[in-house]
């Protein structure tokens, strides 16, 4: 189920079963300020509030509408507001309900007379402080029902909190806790209304809630600050609190008169349905300035799980402005766009009321454009205008023509503009595509006309060509020393600044060798990205093939040379040294790189066919579109390497040691990788595995993402947490054998795959086609194959302890002798199956279908749930 929502909302759903009727139910969480102009305030802050509230056993809600609205409190009594300082009264009114409560300083029982109350400034009106105990099941939490040893001295204490008539008189009463915050569902006090088992209840109302259930166990507040009869909270309802805040004696205010709904999409028709919510619950919490408004409804459901409706989608008007449903059809399919969706999730006023947006504390306090680095960026910018300024005045001339216009001190965009933003800046990318290219024709053009009268030493063609054609790729041009000497020639003509100081040669090559590390850098990581380089002419090809030759021979560290487009065919390079080395489209056919030293190389647009780059290290190398046919590759190393486009043909890799890599749009073909460790790699974008080998391989972290996979064996293979998304298998893969650990597969139909004698353990299959797959002796423990379609797969022998087939489509399965204890087999399909010996131990049978054709014969049903049954078929 998609969830919709602003962030200023939070949404809770549950479906459920109430007598006989299975329906949604859906809160939306709400958290306002008590100001006399409510504003909505982000989730986060809601949940942190709630959490210290609840302590360890509470429940925010249970996702169930509550049958009459209630109130809630939760904060402190302070006795600033009167000269008693041991004890003070607190009142609470919302509406017409009212309660007071009597808040003492700690006390205890001197035999049957309780002490003098201590002095307090701040008393927590929680359970803590209420009548309770651990001997007292309703309060667990409180004081009172037990002695205590305090400083040695065996005592009991009296609550600090108690209704302001009938207070404790001896130690030896228990009166009801005093409080206004939530009760535990775990008390009895609240969970005595749940309700009494009869035998009926099997065939009458499972899996649902008892018949005998009081709705009011989903109310949360104590009774006497219910509304019995009324099942929401009158708009705009008046409140008062005495003595709850630090410095207001009496606070009062207005509910806001908001009107909440939630939009659901049913997955069969994909039209939205408006569900009104009724304000049930105000939490208040008065010190804070917060209340939480808690909205509920509920929608009717088609399946008891509720996998009949696909979204929700939680909005909030004012009571004098509701939007119309075209309005919220607008706003779901902006932010279902998948491309300028995310940025709609940010514009919290499409779903709520504008007027109501309370601040984003934390996004206003970050803003980059008023950093301490950026005010002194902006404050030396300011010097040096000025000091250009005093230069050219000095010299006699007009400082006006040399005034810079500083930028202003901009701000953050505001969020609602970001969506338009993005499409403004994605069309004038467009747009300047679109000139650079009709500029490209104009110089063309001109160059064409002109050719004629162009003078003697200018070839048309060559700057046809260079006009043409996108600029050209290659390794950066590098300052090095040709750089530096005419830096030192331009320094020598020119004084130091006032007040500056001369930088020396070593200054100077230090940062030119920082400059030239930055741009090899950038090369590295963007060299695929670039136009491709040209070939070495081949005076220059020669001249670079004996230069290697001659290293070889020699010291065998060709490190940081520039061979881009250099003929290496055939050359020894065994044990070369080779980090940084620049090879960008070399031939590297017939070479041999055995344990050669590859570190952050540029290979990219590599060809080699043929050759040996057994043991390699090529960590932080670039192979974007490198091109490898019959390489063996086996026991080399690549980590955090690019391989963007890399094409792998007839290539051996078994031994290959593979860490934080990622393939898009990569190829490989009739590739061996038995035996090889993948860890954290990601093959994506349409990446293409034909009649690839991992078997034995140990995959870690592996993730499959639009790609295609035909013919892969993955068979006595190693997974652990590794996923297909949304991948195509042109034929079933082969998981022969092999073991998955918390491994997925999302969108990637495996029919026919074969995991026979496979180990599963904590997998989710859900919901993909499996038909005809082969489970035969695989062991499933505790999977997930909800929805999944195997019609005609083989699970004879299979053990799926405690796994999920709810909904999955079994017909004509064969589960002969499949070990199918405590497996939740509810509303799934049988006809045609055969669970002949199987063993259904404390198997989820409900609503199950089968039929005749189902065969039963030596099955072990021993308490088997197999109700409710499911409904027949309508003809």
């Amino acid at each position: 189920m998609k969830i919709v929502k602003p962030l200023r909302l939070g949404l809770l759903n549950r479906p459920y079963m109430m007598r006989g009727r299975s329906a949604l139910g859906i809160s939306a969480l709400a958290l306002a300020s008590l100001d006399a102009r409510a504003l909505l305030l982000p989730e986060a802050e809601l949940w942190e509030l709630a959490g210290e509230a609840l302590g360890e056993d509470g429940v925010l809600d249970l996702g169930v509408p509550k049958p009459c609205a209630e109130f809630l409190v939760t904060g402190n009594a302070y006795t600033a507001h009167q000269a008693r300082r041991d004890a003070c009264a607190v009142r609470v009114r919302v509406g017409d309900r009212q309660k007071s409560l009597m808040v003492f300083g700690d006390r205890f029982w001197v035999g049957q007379q309780a002490s003098e109350p201590l002095p307090y400034e701040i008393m927590p009106l929680d359970w803590r402080h209420a009548y309770g105990g651990p001997s007292y099941p309703d309060n667990p939490q409180g004081r009172g029902a037990d002695d205590e040893f305090i400083n040695g001295v065996r005592t009991r204490r009296l609550p600090n909190i108690e209704p302001l008539e009938g207070r404790m008189a001896r130690p030896d009463q228990q009166p009801a806790p005093a409080g206004l915050g939530p009760v535990s569902p775990l008390w009895p006090r609240r969970f005595e209304r749940v309700g009494a088992y009869h035998d009926s209840y099997p065939d009458t109302a499972f899996p649902g809630f008892l018949d005998t259930l009081d709705p009011h166990f989903f109310n949360a507040a104590p009774p006497d600050q219910w509304w019995p009869g009324r099942p929401e909270l009158a708009p705009g309802i008046d409140y008062e609190f005495w003595n709850m805040h630090p410095r207001h004696a009496c606070m009062q205010g207005v509910l806001p008169d908001w009107r909440a709904r939630c939009f659901v999409r049913r997955a069969a028709t994909q039209a939205l349905e408006a569900v009104p919510l009724a304000l049930t619950t105000a939490w208040f919490f008065p010190d804070r300035e917060r209340v939480l408004l808690i909205y509920q409804g509920v929608a009717p459901l088609a399946e008891d799980d509720g996998a009949d409706v696909d979204l929700l989608m939680p909005a909030l008007d004012t009571g004098v402005d509701e939007r119309p449903m075209s309005h919220y059809e607008a706003v779901l399919a902006r932010r279902l766009d998948p491309d300028y969706g995310p940025l709609h999730v940010l514009l919290d006023d499409e779903l709520l009321p504008a007027g109501h947006l309370g601040p984003w504390e934390s996004l206003a306090a970050w803003n980059p454009m008023r950093s301490p680095l950026a005010r002194n960026q902006h404050a030396r910018a300011a010097s040096m205008r000025a000091h250009m300024q005093a230069e050219a005045q000095a010299a006699g001339l007009d400082a006006q023509a040399f005034d810079v216009t500083l930028p202003p001190d901009t701000a953050l965009p505001a969020l609602q503009d970001l969506p338009s933003m993005a499409r403004q800046a994605a069309q004038a990318a467009q747009e300047a595509r679109i000139d650079m290219l009709h500029a490209r024709r104009q110089v063309a053009a001109q160059i064409r006309d002109q050719a004629c009268d162009m003078p003697a030493g200018m070839n048309a063609a060559t700057l046809l060509d260079s006009a043409e054609k996108p600029a050209r790729g290659g390794p950066p041009t590098l300052l090095g020393h040709p750089g530096l000497a005419e830096l030192q020639a331009l320094a020598s003509r020119r004084p130091p600044e006032p007040g500056g100081q001369a930088l020396d040669d070593a200054s100077v090559r230090g940062m030119m060798k920082q400059a030239d590390d930055q741009l090899r850098s950038l090369y590295l990581q963007g060299a695929h990205l670039q136009p491709p380089a040209d070939a070495a002419r081949p005076a220059r090809a020669a001249r670079m093939r004996r230069r290697v030759q001659s290293i070889m021979a020699g010291s065998r560290d060709l490190s940081g040379l520039d061979l881009t487009g250099a003929d290496l065919s055939g050359l020894d390079l065994r044990g070369a040294r080779c980090a940084g080395t620049m090879f960008e489209g070399a031939d590297l056919s017939g070479a041999r790189l055995d344990g050669a030293d590859l570190t952050r190389a540029v290979l990219a647009r590599v060809r080699a066919q043929g050759g040996s780059w057994r043991a390699t290290q090529l960590h932080g190398a670039n192979l974007g579109s490198a091109v490898l046919r019959d390489i063996d590759l086996g026991q080399a190393t690549m980590t955090d390497c690019e391989l963007t486009g890399l094409r792998l043909s007839h290539c051996r890799l078994a031994g290959l040691a593979m860490k934080n890599c990622a393939l898009a749009e990569t190829e490989w073909t009739d590739c061996c990788c038995d035996g090889a460790s993948f860890d954290t790699v990601t093959f994506w974008q349409q990446a293409r595995l034909t009649r690839v080998s991992f078997a034995n391989a140990s995959m870690t972290r592996v993730s499959w993402v639009d790609c295609v996979l035909d013919e892969a064996a993955f068979g006595d293979a190693q997974f652990v947490r590794c996923s297909w998304v949304q991948s195509h298998c042109v034929t079933p893969p082969d998981f022969t054998r092999a073991q998955l650990t918390t491994c997925c597969a999302v969108m990637t139909d495996m029919d026919e795959a074969v995991f026979a004698g496979a180990l599963l353990r904590e997998c989710s299959l859900r919901g993909i086609g499996l038909a005809s797959a082969d489970f035969g002796k695989a062991g499933l423990l505790r999977c997930d194959l909800s929805g999944a379609d195997l019609r005609g797969a083989d699970l004879s022998g299979a053990c799926a302890d405690e796994s999920l087939f709810i909904r999955a489509l079994l017909d004509g399965a064969d589960c002969s002798d499949a070990d199918l204890k405590q497996a939740l087999l509810h509303d799934a399909t049988l006809a045609h199956a055969s669970l002949r010996g199987a063993n259904l131990f404390r198997a989820d049978l409900a609503r199950a279908r089968l039929d005749g054709s189902t065969d039963t014969r030596g099955a072990y049903v021993h308490l088997a749930n197999t109700r409710p049954v499911a409904p027949k078929a309508s003809c």
